[in-house]
């Protein structure tokens, strides 16, 4: 209470200056404590019953706390703040005069009282912890490692590599007394393909496959053979490019192609063909020009000016000119041109068509083979294929039917699968 009273005098005092009414009230302190604290009661009263838009002056505090000099009565004094509100401007004046008549009271600045800026921050929700050592137990590391460890750099790896294995048949039968004719038979095809091929992603590619294909066929027609094989093929071809421009490649190639089987016809005891009989192999220098688009085309065209073939005979009993060698040899070679296109064409997801189709002359002779294959794949392990394959050879003996032309063509269904 001595505090309080203490106060109001202290501000009583500072009005004193601003009129002869307030010198009076000097003579008279108790009727001065009285005023003030009437003015008070009147003013509390007047914030508690009126809504927040109430007329009581906000500046108060200035007249209840320890004497201060406030900019704001300074500033209006030299004009310096034209645009104070009435209740503002009004307790500057009377701060003025108690600044200029009583300047010993003041003995503290506004500067004093500046509360620095407060940063609140926003409370984050606290992130469980989660030891990962009781998820996933780590295998302690066998044996000593005290020693130093020297760290290994995996080189990439530039091979991929292909492998498809099939086994296929068909089969017919019609009774002896079918009333339109016709002859039993049963047709049986196995194969494999093997493929390891180098990619070094920048300028060396190197391709090599290994194809192998086997086929019987059996009818009653034939007296003589109860089997005979209608596909033998053994080959094995190695390509090495390095790019030149874009997808061209200067490339060599060779390929080595040969049979495991005796090739016999219907009804005649001749040999045909046999194991080394005949045995081809080629090699050729030139460009290559590659194309590829996943799941659409695969495309190879080579272009080999500069090309060697030979052709051995090694059975006795294989005629040699029906591979366009002389009677008394049992071998030829030739240099010449060659022309090579593979590609496989993606119809849709489950049907593709692969050709391979060569032509090589020796400016002399020609021979061409185009070999196609039809696939049509029912799941992951079945599938059918048709197989058309036809042949140019002008050096063979010509039929008088065909001409130098040959063609064999087969159907199968069976098992399929890539690894």
């Amino acid at each position: 209470m001595i505090k309080r009273y203490l106060v109001l005098f202290a501000a009583s005092f500072l009005l004193l200056p601003a009129s002869a009414q307030y010198r009076n009230a000097t003579q008279n302190t108790d009727s001065v404590v009285t005023a003030y604290m009437d003015s008070l009661r009147m003013a509390t009263n007047r914030y508690r019953t009126t809504s927040s838009n109430s007329e009581l002056n906000p500046y108060l505090y200035k007249l209840t706390t320890t004497p201060t000099y406030y900019n704001d009565a300074i500033h209006q004094a030299f004009d310096i703040d034209a645009n104070a509100d009435k209740a503002n401007a009004d307790m500057n004046r009377f701060l003025m005069n108690g600044y200029l008549n009583s300047p010993s009271l003041f003995t503290s600045s506004e500067a004093q009282f500046t509360v620095p800026a407060v940063k609140v921050e926003t409370p984050q929700a606290e992130v469980p912890k989660i030891e990962v050592a009781k998820l996933v137990e780590v295998e302690k590391p066998q044996g000593d490692i005290s020693g130093d460890i020297d760290p290994i750099a995996a080189k990439p790896n530039f091979w991929k590599y292909k492998a498809n294995v099939y086994f296929q048949f068909s089969q017919s039968y019609v009774s002896a007394n079918w009333y339109k004719g016709g002859e039993s038979s049963n047709n049986m095809l196995t194969g494999l393909t093997l493929e390891a091929n180098y990619d070094d992603q920048e300028r060396v590619e190197w391709e090599n496959k290994l194809e192998f294909k086997l086929g019987f066929i059996s009818s009653r027609a034939d007296s003589i053979h109860k089997y005979k094989t209608n596909n033998d093929l053994l080959r094995l071809s190695t390509k090495m490019g390095y790019k030149a421009v874009k997808n061209w490649y200067y490339t060599a190639m060779a390929e080595l192609e040969n049979q495991l089987f005796h090739g016999y016809k219907s009804n005649d005891t001749r040999t045909y063909s046999a194991f080394l009989a005949p045995m081809k192999f080629n090699a050729s220098l030139g460009m290559d020009f590659k194309k590829k688009k996943d799941k659409s085309y695969e495309i190879s065209l080579m272009i080999l000016p500069a090309s060697f073939n030979y052709i051995y005979v090694g059975n006795k009993n294989v005629d040699v000119t029906l591979f366009g060698i002389d009677a008394d040899k049992r071998h030829m070679s030739m240099i010449g041109s060659k022309l090579q296109l593979d590609h496989t064409l993606f119809f849709t997801q489950n049907i593709s068509w692969k050709s391979h189709f060569f032509v090589f002359t020796s400016y002399h002779t020609t021979e061409s083979l185009w070999e196609n294959t039809f696939d049509f794949i029912v799941n992951k392990y079945l599938s059918a294929k048709i197989y058309i394959n036809a042949r140019f050879d002008d050096a063979a003996k010509r039929h008088h039917d065909y001409g130098y032309f040959q063609m064999n063509e087969s159907l199968s269904f069976g098992l399929s699968y890539n690894l």
